[in-house]
This record gives structure tokens, sequence and C-alpha cells, in this order.
């Protein structure tokens, strides 16, 4: 692997953007692995001791895995790790004997991103049960409602639903129709009936009648 991060150019500089180390990141193992070329993570000296320094490296490290966070892999620009590699170094102090530096990176994608989505999935159908469950429950406290406010409606919206019609629904609906029918039934027997102040007019419908005389007023004698 190659190492970086540190100003001093000593391996025992550097500091986080947080002034103080930082907590290790370390996920379960098998979801961020040193697999490989290009693996890039934190260097430390123990746990939760995460400055500025990291190293990129140039094959599988399993012996790293759970010791140091992953936080990136090379994915464009290998040759450039290649060229790297080639560089020679010191036999004492494996440093490079040339000057090796980073002009800059590009990010593609954002491997936490992708894991806090996946956490995100795994929670919700952990709960799945429970509000599957509240759901239902939600649903039979409105269904009551609906009979308190309205038992005949609920009774035939029970009766539709389940085909059948039965249960004490099926009596309430009956009495429902029943009731309606005999009003029907009282509408079709009522007969038309002239007001006696009322006959029949030249056009067949209803006419007033005259307006009665005047009577004659009575002549007072007067001495």
């Amino acid at each position: 692997m190659i190492q970086g991060g540190d100003p001093t150019g000593t391996g025992r500089g550097g500091e986080s953007i947080y002034g103080g180390p930082f907590k290790d990141e370390i996920f379960v193992a098998g979801k961020l692995a040193h697999e490989g070329r290009g693996v890039v993570a934190m260097a430390n000296r123990g746990k939760h001791t995460n400055t500025s320094q990291f190293y990129i490296t140039y094959k599988s490290c399993p012996h790293l895995n759970q010791k140091h966070t992953i936080f990136g892999k090379v994915v464009g620009g290998l040759p450039t790790l290649d060229a790297m590699e080639r560089v020679p170094t010191d036999e004492v102090t494996d440093r490079p004997l040339e000057d090796i530096t980073i002009l800059g990176c590009e990010v593609f994608a954002n491997p936490f991103a992708e894991m806090a989505r996946e956490e995100e999935r795994q929670a919700l159908a952990a709960t799945r049960p429970e509000r599957e469950k509240r759901e239902r429950e939600e649903a039979e406290a409105e269904r009551r409602g609906q009979w308190y406010s309205n038992p005949a409606g609920a009774a035939m919206a029970d009766g539709a639903e389940d085909g059948k019609g039965g249960g004490v629904g099926k009596y309430l609906a009956a009495a429902a129709m029943g009731e309606s029918g005999g009003a029907q039934n009282k509408k079709k027997k009522k007969k038309k009936v002239a007001h006696p102040h009322q006959a029949s007019s030249p056009l067949g419908g209803m006419g007033s009648l005259g307006a009665a005389k005047p009577k004659a007023k009575a002549k007072a004698n007067y001495g």
C-alpha cells in the first residue's frame, strides 16, 4: 500500500477537520472490506484515532478488516495507481524516493449513502408487521364508528362485502327496506281531493269560486 495525508511528511503529523481525532466508522463484516486494488481507508494509531492520514491498497489486505475505516475505492485512474506503485522506495524507511502528490480526485458514488438506504429498507421491513397490525386496528375502529352512527347503512355494507347479508345486519336492512316500501305504498293510495272552496276551471285545472256579493248596508234613521 501507499500512505499519505501527512503535511509534515514524517508519518506522525496530520490533523482532522474536527480538530482532534474522530471515531472509527466500521460496519458489519462483508459490507466494506480490503479486497483488491485501490481500497481507500483511514490510517490510525489504534481505535478511534483517525486524523488526516489515509492509505490506498495495491492488493487485498484482509488482516486490516474491522480495524480501519474504509471510505472509498479507486474506480478510475488505475494507471496512475500503477505508476505510483512503480516508484522505488527507500529500503529502510520504505518512503518513495520521489515525491508523489495527488493533485485532485473525483467522487463518483457515495458508498455510505447506499448503505444508509439499505439500512432504511431493512428497518422498514422489520417494522412492517407492526404497521400492518396498526392499520388493521384503525380500519376496525372506523368500522365500529360507522355502526354507531348508521347501523342500517353499515349492515347493508357488510352484507354487500360478504355477499350473504347474514347476521344482525340483514334484519336491520330488511327493516329499513320495509319502512321505505310502506311509505311508498301510502303515497300511491292517497287520492287528490278538491278543496271545498275550489271548483274546476274551464281549463280543467283548479279555479277559485267567484266572490260572494257584499250585503247592502242598512240605512240609519236620524231624528
